[in-house]
């Protein structure tokens, strides 16, 4: 009879992505047993098994891998035709936001209770920039903040929101200078380097900076959380390249630390926000708006006290 019910796709593009029916479900804020039954309703109505549940993790058949594509086209399709029958209302039925860490963790509540008035259901993601953009690739995100951007992407509204500069994080016990690359390839030899998981978009950044300066850390620890960097370097146990957002996220520390802004490193991260559909304009419009609030208000001058060019290093666009 076909497909009737486009939540049994959604259910079935969550489990492609995801390759468990426990992570599908806490995606589309369901039930693992609701997942479960929505799949093998869907694979009923085209008579086909879609995926091979012997397989750990979930992998999909031949048959599920013919209708994946098109299974995101006809959700983004539904997603965009909806957004353009709301779109001249003030209320959208639904928004789904996509936050990147350094975001969530600065301005996120400021954001949130910005889009509060204008969607009856909210559904708010925070993760790793990298794995931000791939899901807003698929379709999963209706407005992503993130420090990625879609230059090549059809149909991709964007625009930067703030820059910032990187600056050296060292033990506040460490008082040699470092303004050349040759100080730095000292320093990188005498303490271990931290730096962001391979999921962390600052982490390439961080690498282009250092093989522009002749620099290969031999010794490197990889954490995903700028907290716990900042601890271990207030601890004497290494050295960062951070950007104020993440400085900020870690400010309890700072005491502790010592930050130098390097004359030879002109390389800065920019967060955009994207939309894939004008009906998300006035979100996105209202989300930017509380961003910049939030970073003028409260985090630009906390960076401002912990010292001055930590503030400069923060530029909104």
């Amino acid at each position: 009879m076909g497909i009737r019910n486009l939540g049994s796709l959604e259910v079935f593009v969550a489990l492609a992505d995801t390759q468990s029916f426990t992570e599908a479900a806490k995606r589309l804020g369901m039930t693992t047993s609701a997942a479960s039954q929505a799949l093998r309703a869907l694979e009923e109505e085209l008579a086909v098994s879609l995926i091979s549940r012997k397989s750990r993790p979930v992998m999909l058949t031949g048959a599920g891998r013919n209708l994946l594509d098109g299974a995101r086209a006809l959700l983004r399709d539904a997603r965009e035709l909806e957004t353009a029958v709301t779109a001249s209302s003030p209320i959208l039925p639904l928004l789904r936001l996509g936050l990147a860490e350094s975001v969530s963790c600065t301005v996120g509540a400021d954001i949130v209770g910005a889009l509060f008035p204008c969607t009856k259901q909210l559904s708010v993601r925070t993760a790793m920039a990298l794995q931000l953009s791939e899901q807003f690739k698929n379709g999963d995100f209706d407005l992503l903040i993130s420090p990625v951007s879609f230059p090549d992407m059809d149909g991709v509204m964007e625009e930067a929101v703030v820059a910032e500069s990187f600056f050296l994080v060292t033990p506040a016990s460490n008082t040699r200078s470092v303004s050349t690359p040759a100080d730095l390839l000292q320093l990188a030899r005498d303490l271990p380097y931290f730096s962001y998981t391979t999921a962390a978009s600052d982490k390439l950044i961080s690498e282009r900076i250092l093989r522009s300066a002749g620099i290969s850390p031999q010794r490197s620890v990889l954490v995903e959380s700028s907290t716990t960097m900042m601890g271990l370097v207030a601890q004497g146990l290494g050295w960062a390249l951070l950007l104020p957002s993440n400085i900020w996220m870690g400010r309890d520390f700072c005491a502790d630390l010592r930050f130098t802004q390097l004359p030879f490193v002109s390389a800065q991260r920019r967060q955009y926000a994207a939309i894939r559909s004008r009906g998300f304009s006035r979100a996105a419009k209202q989300a930017v708006e509380a961003l910049k609030k939030g970073l003028r208000k409260r985090v630009i001058p906390q960076l401002a006290d912990i010292q001055p060019m930590l503030a400069e290093g923060m530029t909104i666009v």
